[in-house]
């Protein structure tokens, strides 16, 4: 998913002389996308999302910490990581940020589509490295330590996005978001 930014548009006209009557125009078109951060900050003046994208954004949102935490529930019981279930939550929250991706039809929408869409990266990543720790034997940590998704930065900078997005999608307006990156 790409962020869509304006495009700003240059036009320069320069008269030089034709070779038959000594007049003529040129015309030159310079097109260049504005960069996405000068973008996002541009558009997070506290615009107004649209009704249904915040609707299905905060869905969204939603699938995508259910996903997380429910692996987190899985270390914390002490079950088995199953990627069978991993990958039925996966595609639950890719389905949900598809749908809200496509009800996002503003500036402002798509700008919180962009936050969504990296969030779901981030929670994606978190997860697959916990898959090939598994495949590594390298979940001990997770399993033993009560403490370790407290002290999992990744983790917890997740649910802090997670909650600020939901925060932003509930209130219906656009916010820079701090939390993540």
């Amino acid at each position: 998913m790409l962020l869509v930014s304006p495009i700003v548009r240059a036009q320069s006209e320069r008269s030089l002389p034709d070779r038959d009557n000594g007049e003529g125009t040129i015309v030159v078109d310079v097109w260049a996308a504005a960069e996405p951060d000068s973008a996002v900050s541009v558009l997070a003046v506290k615009t107004d999302l649209s009704r249904n994208f915040a609707a299905l954004g905060l869905t969204a949102a939603g699938q995508m910490r259910n996903w997380q935490l429910h692996v987190a529930y899985t270390f914390k019981s002490g079950y088995p990581l199953s990627e069978f279930w991993i990958a039925s939550d996966r595609d639950r929250s890719e389905d949900a940020l598809r749908l809200a991706g496509l009800a996002a039809n503003g500036e402002a929408d798509r700008a919180a589509l962009v936050q969504l869409v990296n969030l779901f990266g981030n929670i994606r990543g978190w997860i697959d490295a916990r898959i090939e720790d598994k495949r590594n034997l390298r979940l001990a940590n997770y399993y033993m330590s009560a403490s370790a998704m407290d002290n999992d930065e990744l983790f917890q900078r997740n649910l802090s996005c997670t909650t600020s997005l939901m925060s932003m999608l509930a209130s219906g307006r656009l916010a820079e978001e701090t939390t993540c990156r």
